[in-house]
């Protein structure tokens, strides 16, 4: 081989291995009151993270906070083009490597009746698996045919409305824009036809529920939205490895502590989401039947 295509091969294997995700995960769970979004979003590093992690937020950030299993600190830098929120993830190891943020956003206007959510951020990382949950404000009527990008998904909680995106694969400094309308209703008779709506809705879910229990249909993802950041984050890997997953693998993929992770999963058991198996000194982990839809 000559050096020139040496050199070329080098090149390309270098920009391979330089190609994996620097993020694991980026959850955000989101909720709009009082024209505000108060945003709680979970980040999970790759092992082999970069020495600064960095964010832009093109809306106003109001009030900011930040935890991490390992030493860092982050801050605020402001832009032409908004906010950035930069840390210090050098010292994240493989079992540390989880930090969090807490964020009041300015992303919600009020034109007349109609209320417009607009969020947008860059990531300046690329993301293995990203997942996004706003709630709507309780008695919410949504512009369905608002939501973008249009591969968002709808669901309830029985008190609110949730509107949700997941993606795999995000490259880094892609902008990432998530926008929708919704109406408030106000007044006795709206809230009497909203509260109608409502017991209709319990009842149309009480109803899937049962349908997805005893016909058995596959509806893992249906759960997603009302779960907590970290119990996403961990059903995320039990998707990606498949039943029967250790929960070694778990603790070493999250960046969780041993104890995290067990009270996470001894949670999801207790509601019938998973089912842990003793081999040995550990747990493997299965989904329950009626969510694999067997």
């Amino acid at each position: 081989m000559s050096i020139e295509k040496y050199v070329i091969v080098t090149i390309i294997l270098l920009c391979v291995a330089q190609g994996a995700y620097a993020l694991t995960f980026y959850g955000s769970e989101s909720h709009i009151e009082d024209e505000k979004l108060f945003d709680s979003v979970r980040i999970t590093l790759n092992e082999n993270n970069s020495q600064q992690l960095k964010i832009l937020y093109m809306n106003k950030i109001i009030n900011f906070s930040f935890s991490a299993n390992f030493p860092t600190n982050c801050e605020l830098s402001p832009s032409e083009r908004g906010t950035f929120v930069i840390c210090d993830v050098s010292k994240a190891t493989p079992k540390n490597r989880s930090i969090a943020f807490n964020l009041t956003l300015q992303s919600v206007q009020k034109v007349g009746d109609k209320y417009n959510f607009k969020k947008e951020f860059v990531v300046y990382e690329s993301v293995n698996s990203f997942f996004m949950s706003v709630y709507l404000p309780k008695l919410s009527q949504l512009n369905s045919d608002s939501i973008i990008p249009t591969y968002g998904a709808i669901t309830s909680d029985g008190r609110s409305i949730i509107v949700y995106w997941q993606k795999n694969s995000i490259p880094l400094g892609e902008l990432l824009s998530f926008q929708m309308s919704y109406e408030v209703i106000g007044g006795q008779q709206d809230y009497t036809v909203s509260m109608i709506s409502v017991v209709l809705l319990i009842i149309v879910v009480f109803v899937a529920a049962l349908a997805v229990k005893y016909k058995k249909l596959p509806e893992i993802r249906t759960i997603f939205p009302v779960l907590k950041s970290d119990e996403k984050m961990i059903m995320e890997l039990i998707l990606k490895h498949g039943d029967g997953v250790n929960q070694k693998v778990i603790v070493r993929e999250s960046g969780l502590s041993k104890a995290k992770v067990s009270k996470v999963l001894k949670s999801l058991s207790e509601r019938d989401i998973v089912r842990l198996e003793r081999v040995g000194r550990s747990n493997r982990i299965y989904l329950v039947k009626y969510l694999k839809g067997k």
